[in-house]
């Protein structure tokens, strides 16, 4: 999650992006193996976003799944004690707090740049990425899950 830049002045406005997570932290959500995330990831349990071959997880889709089955009192609980879903950021990004949201490398980020898949403003040495931009390469890149998580049994 990306941590508060003191350099940022205050009131700078926040764009809410979708808190992504990596196969071991969906493991440790739900207190499985990896291997179980990957197969719940292929066969379509999950949606998930690939980053080059990593994937990655919106936190939503997660609790979500980890939470089914549960009272209403104890997913509350759950709830409360579980990390946020989503995550607010600086309206403009630079490089490296692009990759703590996506929870990739700066040289991945870089790449996605180089490539056209995200907007640079500014130049070389101040380049940063509109968040917008961000959350819509999200959304355009994650596969949904192939059964709606309210009609598994």
């Amino acid at each position: 999650m990306p941590t508060p830049n003191p350099l940022r002045p205050i009131g700078t406005p926040t764009v809410t992006l979708p808190l992504l997570l990596t196969r071991s932290d969906v493991a440790g959500i739900c207190r499985v193996h990896p291997i179980t995330v990957t197969r719940w990831l292929s066969d379509g349990s999950l949606p998930v976003l690939r980053i080059g071959t990593r994937p990655r997880v919106p936190a939503a889709a997660v609790l979500d799944y980890a939470t089914r089955g549960m009272s209403a009192d104890c997913r509350r609980t759950f709830l409360t004690v579980a990390d946020p879903a989503t995550v607010d950021v600086p309206a403009m990004l630079r490089p490296n707090e692009v990759a703590q949201c996506l929870a990739v490398s700066l040289s991945t980020v870089n790449r996605l740049i180089r490539d056209g898949e995200l907007p640079r403003v500014g130049t070389v040495r101040s380049c940063q990425v509109p968040a917008t931009a961000v959350a819509a390469w999200i959304d355009a890149n994650t596969t949904p899950a192939r059964v709606p998580l309210s009609l598994r049994g």
